[in-house]
């Protein structure tokens, strides 16, 4: 249920941000959305280690290489969803998601955990900054 909830926050997004239609990004995101389910239920059954993600990825990559009988397709209806936009609902949904042993983690951790945040985040736009400014 919270896959299909992110998906429609990230078609509305879509829309917002890119200009593509709801109806005309709906393929694509039923396209990632199926290869979400796939290798989520490759995860459960087959317990090599492999993390969920990565098996969603194989699934992924699989419907778009070329030997792929539909991959044209695939590729052409999952190029009309723009992959910034839709990580913003994801992102939302993971920050929602802190489990309680997360947060008692981060209390223990106490102010340390967030100044270390802090200069991550410092650290991170300055370099970025840098690089921008040398390269552009």
């Amino acid at each position: 249920m919270a896959l299909v909830m992110v998906s429609v926050v990230a078609l509305i997004v879509n829309w917002v941000s890119t200009g593509v239609s709801f109806i005309d990004g709906l393929p694509g995101m039923a396209i990632f959305w199926l290869c979400s389910v796939l290798g989520y239920v490759i995860y459960q059954y087959v317990k090599i280690g492999v993390p969920a993600v990565a098996w969603i990825s194989i699934v992924a990559i699989i419907f778009s290489i070329p030997q792929f009988p539909f991959s044209q397709e695939v590729i052409a209806y999952t190029s009309k969803i723009g992959l910034l936009p839709m990580i913003t609902p994801v992102l939302a949904y993971a920050g929602l998601a802190i489990s309680k042993m997360e947060i008692r983690l981060f209390k223990a951790a106490g102010f340390k955990i967030a100044i270390v945040a802090l200069l991550t985040f410092v650290g991170t736009f300055v370099g970025s900054a840098i690089i921008a400014q040398a390269l552009l």
